[in-house]
């Protein structure tokens, strides 16, 4: 039997009926203390009579100093009217507001989904790290790609800067011998992946290379078939990119016939690059169709720094490359900005040609500069325009009949990359609407349900397997094909369309309020927060100040997420006045009389800004702890959960020890012991199963760990005897005990803490079932130890 499925001891304690409800302080019972009463009139120590533990803010202990008002409503009382409830008046409970969910107050274990929130959050993918907004606003390509990606002839020079840089790969050699013995071949690869550089040098390598006059036309496949045979030109290459165009997909023999016969005639060769999706059947005869493997990013590199760098006479050979692979060494070693770029080529992620060019370029310049430049700025610099300009890209309409919904596909695979596809086409759909209301006021126009397959408006993604740990994990998702294109499209659009700015926000609100998942929420969050890096008024007025005047515990999330999100990406040097601005509203709200605000920054306090202002997050939790009407409970226990996590092990102990000595504040530091305990992880030694956390590190650091010996006895007694803890404190303890079986070296501290239990007089109530669950412990050891030696 697992350690999770501990069955109960017969003997249960009378007062299990009440295990979990929580009854409002000033409805005590006539044989306690009053609730609210100072603590010096239950016996506890005065306000910082803890050793080393900081003491209480004025008023944290005192019921009455929190601010508030109505309890339903967290809003002021009228002049002259008690703030404070009558601990001696019997009053009717009074249902509070709702702060925190079921899955939030419950003291079960997670599904893992707030695990993968975690992760996502931590992530920095959203980071503005951008060098000049000048920069990369001013920068649209090279020379070289704007001549290539035009139509008509290319010149000689342009053709033979191509062939000269162009990194052979693997299907090279297939297309080449294809067109030397059909004149139409398909070219078939997602766009970006090098195809049209294949197709070009290609054609240029043909048996009638050197012809003074231009061989090498790039056709306009907007116009159909029809305009396409209309431009072709005798004894020249024509290239023509069809990606996601209908009429590509819808050529039939007779078609293809007659085109093959009029390149025959007029001795040309013609080059379609498609886009169709890796192992589709594709609808054109298999003799004219080539699949395109794309280069090794590190091979591109080597030939455009040899070709800039080291070339002779406009030749690169083996020694050239040499040199090139020398120099890429040297700026890896050299640059913290260059070795991250060089692991991400490396480590197997979607890399595209064009940012292997960016990379290639940024070092040659260092080198041709004698590598006197700050190498980190020039790759930041060539990094960020390569992003900008494919973000441009891909945002450029693809036809009237098409925007915006070509849009909306982009941005909602940006905002939720590596999420489930479903949550990308409900999102994409949603953005659609709203961006045709901007273009078509007065009414939209109908679009055609079976048009383009999904596919198409996928073309600019790969799919793989969510593997985000939380419910969606194993489902389809999303993969940007460049780690930080995400980012660098929505700076795009709002900082290129003003037009799209308000459609966009409210859809990311939209779908942050509404999202199924906490990874979702985490993702439009962060979107959020890039937009508001830029533009923080604007976000504030449109999104934080709405939201912390709403009742939706969603929104709460996603406003403290969001709050998170922006101080990450302004922890950098020039920011810290925004930084400072942004803590002192923080402050406010968790000192504010409406509720709503107080419960944001609760959330807020639960996450990195913790370990960034950690006396901000212990007064504010203090403060909410401490509210007569106990609104806030379960969010303190989490928030302190989180701090735990982010390695604030020390003062979140030392607060719990502190807070078991006051009477408002001790359910709380019971529930939030018994999270902390349950928390888990795997073992260093590489044993199998997960150890409790504060059970290992109790074992292997003793006195050395933050927490002595009696007060970790103390915090399960109180654990085990609250009513609002009693339940699933036994069962996480069984479970400890259960461990220590497994692991010999946790048995010790295990059998210590049941010592200390037996003689601590909070544990007076519960002697019996601590004998009971003693009996099961000790039938269960001795039934392992027989199977054991059964098994020898």
């Amino acid at each position: 039997m697992s350690d999770g499925d501990t069955p109960q001891p017969q003997e249960r304690p009378a007062d299990d009926a009440s295990e979990g409800k929580r009854q409002p302080s000033w409805n005590v019972p006539e044989e306690s203390p009053p609730r609210h009463a100072s603590p010096e009139s239950d016996g506890a120590p005065a306000h910082g009579a803890v050793p080393g533990v900081p003491a209480l803010p004025s008023g944290a202990g005192d019921a009455g100093a929190v601010p508030g008002g109505n309890p339903a409503e967290g809003g002021r009382r009228p002049d002259g009217e008690s703030a404070r409830p009558d601990p001696w008046v019997q009053e009717e409970p009074v249902e509070g507001p709702q702060t925190a969910s079921e899955d939030e107050a419950s003291l079960r274990d997670n599904t893992g989904e707030e695990s993968a929130a975690r992760r996502m959050r931590a992530e920095t993918w959203y980071g503005r790290d951008w060098v000049a907004g000048d920069v990369t606003n001013n920068y649209y390509g090279s020379e070289r790609e704007r001549l290539t990606q035009a139509g008509g002839p290319l010149s000689a020079s342009v053709l033979a800067e191509c062939d000269r840089v162009h990194a052979l790969t693997a299907s090279d050699r297939r297309l080449r011998d294809r067109l030397r013995r059909e004149p139409l071949v398909f070219l078939n690869k997602r766009a970006g992946t090098g195809r049209r550089s294949s197709g070009i040098t290609a054609l240029y390598g043909l048996p009638q290379r050197g012809r003074p006059a231009a061989r090498v036309n790039v056709l306009d496949g907007a116009g159909g078939l029809r305009a396409v045979m209309a431009e072709l030109l005798r004894g020249q290459g024509h290239l023509v990119d069809a990606s996601g165009m209908g009429w590509v997909r819808e050529l039939g023999e007779a078609q293809i016939g007659q085109l093959v016969k009029r390149l025959t005639e007029i001795e040309a060769t013609l080059i379609v690059l498609t886009d169709e999706p890796d192992g589709s059947e594709l609808p054109w005869p298999p003799d004219n169709v080539v699949w395109h493997v794309p280069p090794q990013p590190l091979d591109v590199v080597a030939h455009h720094i040899a070709a800039g760098v080291y070339a002779v006479d406009g030749h690169v050979d083996r020694q050239a490359l040499d040199r090139a692979g020398r120099l890429v060494s040297d700026a890896v070693a050299a640059s913290p900005a260059a070795r991250s770029w060089y692991e991400e080529m490396t480590s197997g992620a979607s890399t595209t040609p064009r940012a292997a060019v960016q990379f290639a370029r940024a070092i040659a310049q260092w080198a041709l500069q004698d590598r006197k430049p700050d190498l980190d700025v020039l790759i930041s610099v060539y990094r960020d325009a390569q992003l900008v300009e494919l973000a441009r890209r891909l945002l450029r309409e693809s036809g009237e009949s098409d925007s915006p919904l070509h849009q909306s596909y982009v941005l909602a695979s940006a905002v939720l990359d590596r999420l489930p596809v479903t949550e990308v086409i409900n999102a994409a759909r949603a953005l659609a609407d709203r961006l045709y209301k901007v273009e078509r006021p007065t009414g939209t126009t109908g679009r055609k349900v079976f048009g383009d397959p999904l596919p198409t408006r996928l073309r600019h993604l790969t799919l793989g397997p969510a593997g985000n740990g939380g419910p969606a994990a194993g489902a389809f998702s999303v993969r940007m094909p460049e780690p930080r294109l995400a980012r660098a499209l929505l700076w795009v659009v709002w900082n290129d369309y003003d037009s799209a700015r308000t459609p966009l926000l409210h859809w990311l609100m939209e779908v942050c309020a509404g999202a199924r998942t906490l990874v979702t929420q985490v993702r439009c969050a962060q979107s959020l927060a890039i937009i508001a890096a830029e533009d923080y008024d604007v976000v504030y007025q449109e999104v934080l100040k709405p939201w912390s005047h709403s009742r939706d515990l969603k929104v709460h999330r996603g406003a403290a997420w969001l709050i998170e999100a922006l101080m990450a990406t302004w922890q950098g040097e020039g920011e810290q006045d925004k930084v400072m601005r942004l803590r002192a509203r923080l402050r406010r709200w968790s000192r504010s009389g409406e509720w709503q605000q107080q419960a944001v920054a609760i959330r807020a306090y639960g996450t990195r800004i913790a370990t960034w202002f950690p006396e901000d997050a212990t007064e504010a939790l203090r403060i909410a702890a401490a509210d007569p009407w106990e609104r806030f409970d379960s969010l303190v226990e989490h928030a302190l959960v989180e701090m735990y996590l982010q390695g604030l092990e020390a003062a979140v102990l030392g607060e719990m020890c502190l807070w078991k000595a006051f009477v408002p504040m001790r359910a709380q530091a019971a529930r939030t012991w018994v999270r902390l305990a349950r928390l888990r992880s795997r073992p260093s030694n590489g044993a199998p199963g997960r150890d409790h956390t504060i059970q290992c590190r109790l074992a292997e650091m003793g006195e050395d760990f933050c927490l002595t010996a009696d007060a970790h006895a103390s915090l399960w007694a109180l654990a085990c005897s609250q009513p609002e803890s009693i339940q699933e404190a036994w069962r996480v303890l069984s479970r400890w005990e259960a461990r220590g079986r497994v692991r010999p070296e946790l048995r010790e501290s295990f059998a210590d803490l049941v010592r200390r239990l037996e003689l601590d007089p909070q544990m007076k109530d519960q002697t019996d079932r601590l004998r009971s669950y003693r009996r099961m412990w000790v039938k269960r050891a001795a039934k392992n130890a027989q199977e054991e030696q059964g098994e020898r």
